[in-house]
This record gives structure tokens, C-alpha cells and sequence, in this order.
């Protein structure tokens, strides 16, 4: 589990590295037809920070033991020691809220501890999204394969994402 976690960090270490190389490699002006100058003072747009999805790896990192956990944790989102992601996209599952009133937030302590442990290294941008409502809360009864959500569930579902929010402190 170890060596397949490391693989798709030097994979994404490996890219973004490419990425960079490609970009520092351009020349700053180029003749052609016209020429193209890039002014590097100009700021067209402002870059919020780069970021990960935590989709089907938090759990990877989660079942290492310390302090190997820890360490992977701060190559992906410090600056000193790692790559220092700024941005972590997490998901509210729909196991949250199995059932009208109830609460789980024990359902995916995986993706909880990344969340918490990706702020305490100082990422100020977690984004938490929901897929698709609870089950009970849709027109075909299941998280897949469709659905929508109840119009009568519409209150029912905004407590789910605050609640959420509240709970994690996030």
C-alpha cells in the first residue's frame, strides 16, 4: 500500500515537474508572423492556489501508520518540505445522513483526518462537495444511476452540507 502511494505521488510530483520545465523552457518572446511578448509584470489573472482532490487516496494515507502518514501528508501540503498543495477538494458522502435526522460523520474518518490534517499545515481552501444526496432524500432511491432530489428534501439537504461545515470546523 505504501509503494502504490508513493507511486502516485512521484507520478504527480513527475508531472507537475514536467509541467514546469515546459513552462520555464518557453521563450519569453518569439518571432514569427508577429511577435509575441510576454510580459511577466502584466497580471491578467490571480491564481487562487494549486490544489488536490482527495478522491480514492485518503484512505491509502489514512491506513499508514505513523509517523509515515504524517510524512506524506506534509510532502503534499507544506511548502518547506513538499509541494505545498494550497487547495483540498473532499467529498460529503452520502452515508453522512443515512437516514432523516440521523448523522454519521464517523462513516469516513479518512476523509475527516485528511481534511483536519490539511488545514493544520495551513491549506485555508477545503472545498467539500456532495455527489449526490442521500438516498432517502432522491426520486430513485439510490446515490447512482440518477435520480433527483425531493423538492421536500431541499431543507433536509441544506442541513446535511451546514451541519457538515459545523462539524468538521472547516
Amino acid at each position: 500500500m505504501i509503494r502504490t502511494m508513493w507511486k502516485r505521488l512521484v507520478s504527480v510530483s513527475v508531472a507537475l515537474s514536467v509541467m514546469l520545465m515546459t513552462v520555464v523552457s518557453l521563450p519569453l518572446t518569439a518571432n514569427a508572423a508577429s511577435d509575441v511578448t510576454v510580459n511577466w509584470n502584466d497580471m491578467k489573472q490571480e491564481i487562487d492556489g494549486f490544489g488536490v482532490s482527495q478522491a480514492a487516496w485518503s484512505d491509502a494515507i489514512y491506513d499508514l501508520s505513523e509517523p509515515v502518514r504524517s510524512q506524506v501528508m506534509d510532502l503534499l501540503f507544506t511548502q518547506e518540505t513538499g509541494i505545498g498543495a494550497s487547495i483540498l477538494r473532499g467529498e460529503i458522502f452520502p452515508d453522512f445522513n443515512p437516514a432523516p435526522g440521523t448523522y454519521d460523520f464517523n462513516a469516513r474518518p479518512d476523509q475527516v483526518w485528511v481534511m483536519q490534517q490539511a488545514k493544520a499545515r495551513g491549506v485555508d481552501k477545503i472545498i467539500a462537495t456532495s455527489w449526490s444526496p442521500p438516498a432517502w432524500m432522491k426520486t430513485n432511491s439510490s446515490t447512482t444511476n440518477g435520480g433527483f432530489l425531493k423538492s421536500e428534501n431541499y431543507g433536509d439537504f441544506a442541513n446535511l452540507m451546514s451541519t457538515f461545515i459545523k462539524e468538521y470546523d472547516l
